[in-house]
């Protein structure tokens, strides 16, 4: 529960735009 959990909150900060950081390379 906690993996989806940290992919919906790296979804939600690259749509705001932060997610461009280091957490963008871990989610691809």
């Amino acid at each position: 529960m906690t993996v989806p959990f940290q992919r919906v909150h790296l979804i939600v900060m690259d749509s705001v735009g932060i997610g461009e950081g280091p957490d963008a390379k871990d989610f691809n």
